[in-house]
């Protein structure tokens, strides 16, 4: 069982007096009442949501293989217990195909906001199959939680510095889709630690 409070009639989660969460356990959780009141406040009982689980679906911006730019729309819902935004990150598996240099750009998103997130490319030493490089969209400025059962969205790119083109085809988070599609090829981390996906 999990223990929150709450105060003035205000549900507030783990002692976190400015992470009100009310709307999370009112709609997802059945939280059980104790008539328990000390220096103003009541202390609850609540479901206890268990781990941390999450599900992502992968879209790309174009069907085209071959392409100077990779454009990457990621769905995701998590389940059992929040988490802190700063917590999460993704990791989209890819080749760079020997590109000099790259940028990235947040492209939208829904229930987020772009200049609270960041996509930045790294290398994968040594190189994985079909990835020698991954972007990794992390959250270092918002400072809120990821509720659970809301669907986010959010979509970047990766462009080269040069005038020569991705293949696409030999990436591994690719999946070659215009549509949403469930995919355990985009990684999902909390603290670091893989919550979802297969990493190649």
């Amino acid at each position: 069982m999990a223990w929150d409070r709450i105060e003035n009639g205000q549900q507030f989660c783990d002692g976190r007096a400015s992470a009100a969460v009310g709307d999370i356990y009112s709609r997802y959780q059945l939280p059980n009442c104790l008539a328990v009141d000390e220096a103003d406040w009541t202390w609850i009982q609540s479901f206890d949501p268990g781990p941390t689980t999450i599900s992502i679906k992968a879209a790309t911006g174009t069907t085209i293989v071959r392409s100077r730019t990779i454009s990457v729309g990621l769905e995701f819902v998590l389940g059992g217990q929040e988490i802190q935004a700063s917590d999460l990150t993704f990791r989209y598996w890819y080749t760079a195909d020997g590109a000099p240099a790259q940028q990235t750009t947040c492209d939208g998103t829904n229930g987020l906001v772009c200049d609270q997130l960041a996509v930045t490319t790294m290398a994968v030493s040594p190189a994985r199959p079909l990835a020698d490089s991954y972007a990794e969209v992390s959250f270092p400025n918002y400072g809120g939680i990821i509720s659970t059962g809301f669907p986010y969205d959010l979509g970047f790119s990766i462009t080269r510095s040069d005038s020569a083109l991705y293949d696409q085809s030999n990436d591994y988070s690719y999946g070659g889709a215009s549509n949403s599609t469930l995919s355990t090829k985009v990684t999902a981390y909390v603290k670091g630690a893989l919550v979802y996906g297969t990493e190649p």
